[in-house]
């Protein structure tokens, strides 16, 4: 189970870069006050309401500063200000990530609430107030920079959590990388395989009479198989049936290859080929000079 837990962790980390937005969570919502500024009593009571909401609930947290008597606060509101290339005239002052509302009123609801749905989903979002408080520079703090912070806070909270090394996270995420890596390639070798059974089937039912589209029809191409092979299709319909069902349709698989051999004009024993290397014994088919005679191998359709 713990091994399993340490997969699951490796998977987050490699994937981690790719979702900085959901890594990030809610948003900061910075609301700058005076104590006892009905105004600002007015903006708290809204970002109150709005906490309680369904939808907006999930999207931020208020972070309260009192600035009137409180003089970090109001010099932190002076900074924010100047980053945002504002003045901060009077209170209150709401930040939400590059964006400021000056004073409150009712009639800033829907803004404010499209300026907190914004940030959460933006992939540019970036808290100016905690750039500042944490010594960053406008000019040289970017996204790509609050990114790799999130990511790197997150990959110490799992380490710390799990007690594992860096050289081990960087390890499951290698191992993780060259798993990843392989389903891919094996998706596409897949779909190289799939793609080119069509066009033996395509070629082999058009041979023996048929419509080349049929090869494309899933299940549908394995009846035309069978129907060509001088058997019911309706026989592919055992393998749908639990443990005998998959024995029957086995044998009369078997018995329909070896039909399916003799209208091509080979030797019985060429069942082999199409039953053991189907990929190979049906390219033959398809593309050799043989041709097509249902008057040969067995006809019970």
């Amino acid at each position: 189970m713990k091994k399993l837990k340490y997969l699951f962790i490796a998977l987050m980390l490699v994937l981690l870069p790719l979702s900085t937005v959901s890594a990030k969570g809610k948003v900061n919502v910075y609301l700058f006050r005076g104590e006892g500024c009905p105004h600002c009593a007015a903006a708290e009571e809204f970002f109150d309401s709005l906490s309680e909401d369904s939808e907006y609930s999930s999207y931020f947290d208020v972070e309260d500063y009192e600035v009137w008597y409180d003089e970090d606060n109001a010099k932190l509101m002076e900074d924010v200000a100047k980053e945002l290339d504002t003045t901060a005239n009077g209170v209150p002052f709401i930040v939400i990530g590059e964006k400021y509302f000056s004073g409150y009123a009712e009639s800033m609801n829907t803004e404010i609430k499209d300026a907190i749905k914004d940030a959460y989903n933006s992939y540019s979002y970036v808290d100016v107030v905690d750039k500042i408080e944490n010594g960053y520079n406008k000019d040289t703090y970017d996204k790509d920079t609050y990114d790799k912070d999130v990511e790197d806070d997150i990959k110490d909270d799992i380490k710390d959590e799990l007690n594992i090394s860096d050289s081990d996270v960087e390890f499951l995420k290698s191992l993780l990388g060259v798993g990843i890596g392989i389903i891919i390639v094996s998706l596409f070798i897949s779909l190289a395989i799939l793609v080119f059974y069509v066009i033996i089937y395509w070629k082999l039912f058009k041979k023996a009479g048929k419509n080349g589209w049929e090869a494309i029809v899933p299940f549908y191409n394995t009846w035309t198989l069978f129907e060509i092979s001088g058997y019911p299709g309706y026989y592919m319909f055992f393998a749908l049936i639990p443990c005998v069902g998959s024995i029957v349709y086995l044998v009369f698989y078997i018995m329909a290859m070896i039909s399916l051999s003799k209208k091509f004009n080979k030797e019985a024993a060429y069942a082999i080929l199409l039953i053991l290397l189907p990929i190979i014994g049906f390219a033959i088919l398809a593309f050799d000079n043989s041709e097509y005679d249902n008057s040969l191998g067995e006809n019970k359709n």
